[in-house]
């Protein structure tokens, strides 16, 4: 017995230095994360370099991917106009390199999916950002939020998309239509959008009549009087 108590205490030290090293690591991930944090999305994107973490949860990560899709759609702001050392080229291949990282790391993230495609339109990628469309709508088919996210970069460069991606567009947008928080946003493109009409048209078409009515009646009361 007291032999046995001899070789447990090594081996339960042993577990203790290993875990106590793991949990360390683990907090290096988090932390550093978060520490990256700056006043803005571009400057706490422009902090980082290939080397640093996107953390271990799926909150501290999609942190980071909400850093990257406002800093995304900063190429025209005032910021970058006043940060002269700071290239939106730069900024958008790290939100690349983080977003596929994240993706390769966890397949089944599709907000990473997501906002990696959104940095191959900017790029001008367009084989990537129908890979990565798809990649999204395949793990999160009805999540609304990230849906929204598709159909923005999708609409924005419809003429770029694949005979694979039209449909999975089709399907983001009928999705959308019933949504309670997306239909009003549908409804807003098309009066504001005279392209989108034949689109959302051909998708309403193969749509359920309470579907057609509720949408018919949100877009009423948008329209001018």
């Amino acid at each position: 017995m007291t032999q046995r108590n001899s070789l447990a205490a090594p081996a339960l030290a042993a577990f203790g230095i290993v875990l106590l090293g793991l949990s360390a690591w683990a907090f290096a991930q988090e932390g550093k994360t978060y520490l990256l944090h700056a006043n803005t999305a571009v400057t706490s994107i422009a902090l980082r370099s290939p080397a640093d973490p996107t953390g271990l949860g799926v909150a501290t990560r999609n942190e980071v991917l909400r850093a990257c899709e406002r800093t995304l759609r900063s190429e025209k702001s005032f910021e970058l106009m006043v940060l002269s050392s700071i290239k939106f080229e730069d900024l958008a291949q790290k939100c690349a390199d983080i977003a596929e990282g994240i993706a390769a790391d966890a397949p089944t993230f599709s907000f990473a999916w997501a906002i990696a495609a959104r940095a191959a339109a900017v790029a001008g990628d367009w084989p990537k950002m129908n890979q990565y469309l798809k990649a999204s709508q395949q793990t999160a088919p009805n999540q609304q939020w990230i849906g929204r996210l598709r159909f923005e970069i999708a609409d924005i460069h419809y003429e770029h998309l694949n005979e694979a991606s039209r449909p999975l567009y089709d399907q983001d947008l009928a999705m959308l239509i019933k949504s309670n928080k997306g239909i009003p946003y549908i409804a807003r493109q098309y009066v504001g959008d005279v392209g989108f009409r034949s689109r959302i048209t051909a998708v309403l078409q193969d749509m359920s009549e309470a579907d057609q009515r509720r949408y018919i009646s949100t877009l009423r009361r948008m329209l001018p009087r």
